[in-house]
């Protein structure tokens, strides 16, 4: 009767705990996104972007686990930090969701109020839709797929940023860079920075030409428990388990994301934003 009685008491507890792991990954940690702040130090950095700020945000899966509250509350926590560069790399929305006239007019509403000098933002492969591009062109972000610009700040010595579209559309990768690579190599451009939406593009350019990778479409995860992480990771990119990655003199950042997508839950591994100061040294 003890052995039953511990046996019970046991069960129990196992079931109360999995009832309690599996809402705070559904409930609780989806929502909770947080301001990640990571000092980039390259020597290549012009004087003049000393201490440039770039915020990061990837993977919105919009209207899966994340809603206009949560991007409202995010969106005016990344606004107070003035960042003078803000990127999104790709998965503004989720395929698997139907959006209405309302969520559009939201999402250009919520795009717009985010306070920048320079905004861009590139496909992941859930963006692959005309109401991607309705809201792109309806708010001040720049498409910057297999695309660059050259940015200056009051100096003559400017830096390069550079994006390429989801590996999903099928272009040949040597097309995607053949206009950037050449620009680079030919105005002698010393800090370049690549926004791509999966980390393994990086493994088809020549890092050599760059000194910042920022890059999304893994979601970490979304759960960061050993063995399991890894089994979820998208199928492009089953090497990538780390956010950081060191490629010769480029840094490989990957982010956390901030939606979620198949699954609508997260644990270890709080959706977030990323706050990039650059610096020389």
């Amino acid at each position: 009767m003890k052995k039953a009685s511990k046996l019970i008491r046991l069960t129990v507890i196992i079931l109360i705990l999995m009832f309690i792991t599996i809402y705070y990954s559904m409930y609780v940690e989806p929502s909770n996104i947080t301001i990640k702040e990571i000092n980039v130090i390259n020597e290549d950095l012009p004087k003049s972007f000393y201490g440039y700020k770039i915020a990061h945000i990837s993977d919105i899966h919009y209207n899966n686990t994340i809603f206009k509250k949560d991007l409202k509350k995010v969106f005016n926590t990344i606004n107070k930090s003035k960042p003078n560069i803000i990127v999104i790399t790709g998965d503004l929305l989720d395929k698997k969701i139907k959006y209405t006239d309302k969520d559009k007019n939201d999402l250009v509403e919520l795009l717009n109020s985010l306070k920048s000098e320079y905004k861009y933002i590139i496909t992941g492969d859930h963006d692959k839709s005309n109401l991607f591009k309705e809201i792109i062109n309806n708010t001040d972000f720049k498409l910057l797929d297999n695309s660059y610009e050259i940015i200056y700040n009051g100096d003559y010595d400017p830096i390069l940023i550079s994006g390429l579209s989801t590996s999903s559309d099928n272009i040949n990768i040597a097309n995607k860079l053949n206009s950037t690579d050449s620009i680079i190599k030919q105005y002698k451009i010393t800090y370049n920075i690549m926004l791509m939406h999966e980390p393994s593009l990086s493994e088809e350019i020549n890092t050599d030409n760059y000194q910042l990778l920022l890059a999304g479409h893994t979601h970490n995860g979304q759960i960061n428990i050993p063995f399991i992480k890894k089994v979820l990771l998208p199928k492009n990119s089953k090497a990538y388990t780390k956010s950081y990655y060191k490629l010769n003199d480029c840094d490989l950042y990957i982010s956390n994301g901030i939606g979620t997508t198949n699954y609508k839950a997260r644990l270890f591994n709080k959706p977030t934003v990323y706050l990039y100061r650059l610096l020389d040294k």
